[in-house]
């Protein structure tokens, strides 16, 4: 899908940081650098003094799909708080990249035209995905980022599991996500 946003805005991929499987939280259980408000993560997006112009965020599906925690509550707080950590890496982004012009992309609606009767959840941990897209918005609004809300489930992205978008699900994602920026 980020190809095709790339190609049809014209522009060119400086870093791609796509990590399978990644969250935006850090996830108290392993110690490795793939979550998203990583220092490794937010500060691997420029190859040596060439920087990005553009960042894209397309990130919190495994987050929802866990039912990480979305705001701190008595209990919970730090890096491992969906809102927390979000806010913790569009901070770290702003600050390692201060031109560059961010992208938040809410959470897609998904669905599996293969195996239709298979509904993909809405809470497949118990939160649902609005509470997600609502976290992703007022964070890219605080920081001033432009957001970009690609969860329409009226139109949700064909996949290949229900969740990992196939190449008519990678189009509808470009789509949307186009329509956001340009809204055609």
């Amino acid at each position: 899908w980020w190809g095709q946003v790339i190609r049809a805005l014209g522009g060119r991929l400086l870093v791609n940081d796509s990590f399978s499987g990644s969250t935006v939280c850090k996830l108290p259980q392993y110690e490795i650098e793939s979550y998203g408000c990583s220092d490794a993560r937010t500060g691997g997006l420029g190859i040596g003094n060439l920087l990005p112009d553009v960042v894209m965020i397309l990130l919190g599906i495994n987050d929802w799909g866990r039912g990480t925690r979305i705001d701190p509550d008595y209990g919970v707080r730090g890096l491992s708080v969906f809102s927390v950590a979000y806010e913790a890496m569009l901070e770290k982004i702003r600050q390692n990249y201060p031109e560059a012009e961010i992208w938040c992309l809410t959470l897609p609606k998904s669905y599996r035209r293969q195996a239709p009767e298979l509904v993909i959840p809405d809470r497949p941990g118990g939160r649902h995905i609005a509470d997600y897209c609502n976290a992703i918005k007022a964070c890219g609004e605080k920081f001033g980022c432009r957001v970009i809300d690609i969860y329409h489930p009226e139109a949700p992205y064909d996949t290949i599991d229900g969740y990992h978008p196939n190449a008519d699900g990678m189009k509808t994602i470009a789509n949307a996500v186009l329509y956001g920026v340009c809204g055609e």
